[in-house]
């Protein structure tokens, strides 16, 4: 029944999409254009951060040129005044609204790569005393200048696009991946040669799609070598395991009801990335301690901070971020509806496949808390302690933690930190990310 309704007679999509429940077999092309996708990312990937760290001179730096060219483009375009003054005009009565604030954070933890832990993988691979500081103000301003930027030709292009069709800009304006794949299709065909500008534009999508996978298959590809050092020789095998891995699970996005799937892993992904900031900020903030990051990054910087650096961000990772987060995720609940792609709202299990997703992440890590204080009971069961002093002793750094300057005899900054500690026996909890250029220490 759904294949005489949906597809034509040379099985190609007739434009009428699917229910969510009825997802329909992958679609050949689409397929095809996916498993291309995630070769490239392989090959791009093939020797970890060595590959990577090369072609992101190029996938980084082009989208700059296609927003700067399309900037250029759109301040020609008939409205595009009213639409940039649409987006420079700031709507305060949205501030009041929860759904904004969750949105804002998403955005800011997507584009940094908040909670995935691609920010501290790349990190790693820094050398000992390479100014954080410095490159976290740059990574964070430049991220948020970089979403101004963009944000100019889209509404100019968007400002055309409502003269174009005579409606007034908040009418045309939408978000996600409609904006992408919908809106600004449908601009481009108004424009002088077309296939020149949609070329142009969605070769900075697959640029940007790159980056971010890279990000997300180099926090994986670390993980299993640190935990494992010895399979650092076999980086190419486990980056094709991974990619392989990946590839099935998206093969349902390329059916005809795939992008409700895409919408809906989109939507409540962001709430996992808050929830995981939320979590991890506590861990930082109080279980490992504020004071102990403090002394670490005084220890890589080789001064120390003024009294005014120091209360600034005790109070920042130790209250402000942690109430900031819980706020959001509280009035978020509060004011949550279902999610809809355009006026269709996905269904009930839909829904609460959506809340699996989200909740998953968050779930394993008092689930691994539990098993690490069940093996520390099943090693150590005659310390003494009561469950609470047990729980204390683990959420303490290792005292066999030290810093790879001092592990490897290099010469450390003269500042005294009482977080590094000089126990030399053992080398539990301690893993080594390896590259031609260096060795960096990573604790657990």
């Amino acid at each position: 029944m759904y294949r005489q309704n949906y597809l034509d007679g040379d099985g190609y999509n007739t434009g009428v999409m699917r229910p969510m429940e009825d997802v329909g077999a992958p679609k050949w092309d689409i397929t095809l254009t996916l498993l291309f996708s995630w070769i490239v990312v392989y090959l791009c990937m093939l020797k970890g951060i060595k590959t990577s760290g090369k072609v992101v001179y190029f996938t980084a730096t082009f989208p700059y040129v296609v927003i700067i060219i399309l900037l250029i483009y759109g301040a020609t375009l008939d409205g595009a005044k009213e639409g940039v003054k649409f987006y420079l005009t700031p709507n305060f009565t949205k501030l009041g609204t929860p759904e904004i604030w969750v949105d804002a954070a998403g955005q800011i933890f997507f584009s940094l790569s908040v909670g995935m832990g691609g920010l501290m993988t790349y990190a790693s691979y820094n050398q000992f005393n390479n100014n954080i500081l410095r490159d976290t103000l740059i990574v964070s301003l430049g991220n948020c200048f970089t979403s101004i930027l963009a944000g100019f030709p889209i509404f100019a292009i968007l400002g055309f696009m409502a003269k174009q069709i005579g409606k007034e800009v908040p009418d045309v304006v939408t978000s996600g991946s409609a904006l992408a794949f919908i809106a600004y299709p449908e601009v481009v065909s108004k424009m002088p040669a077309p296939p020149f500008w949609s070329i142009i534009f969605f070769f900075m999508l697959i640029t940007l799609g790159l980056d971010s996978q890279f990000a997300g298959i180099e926090v994986m590809i670390t993980t299993v070598v640190d935990s494992k050092p010895k399979l650092g020789n076999y980086k190419p095998v486990i980056s094709g395991v991974i990619c392989l891995v990946m590839f099935i699970i998206t093969l349902n996005m390329t059916c005809d009801a795939g992008i409700y799937w895409e919408e809906l892993i989109n939507y409540y992904s962001g709430w996992s990335l808050v929830l995981i900031g939320f979590a991890e900020v506590l861990v930082y903030g109080w279980a490992y301690g504020a004071e102990r990051i403090l002394d670490n990054v005084e220890e890589m910087l080789g001064w120390k901070f003024n009294r005014f650096g120091w209360w600034y961000f005790r109070i920042l990772w130790k209250v402000i971020t942690p109430l900031l987060l819980l706020a959001i995720v509280i009035f978020n609940f509060i004011d949550t509806s279902d999610l809809s792609y355009g006026s269709y709202v996905l269904p009930k299990w839909g829904q609460a496949i959506g809340w699996i997703v989200a909740l998953i992440p968050i779930i394993l890590i008092p689930v691994y808390s539990v098993l690490v204080i069940i093996y520390d009971k099943m090693c150590y069961p005659n310390t003494g302690e009561s469950l609470f002093q047990r729980i204390g002793r683990l959420t303490q750094p290792s005292e066999k933690w030290m810093s790879s300057q001092e592990r490897y005899g290099e010469k450390s900054p003269a500042i005294t930190n009482h977080a590094v500690r000089k126990d030399l026996e053992g080398e539990d909890n301690v893993a080594y990310t390896q590259s031609n250029a260096k060795i960096t220490m990573l604790s657990f």
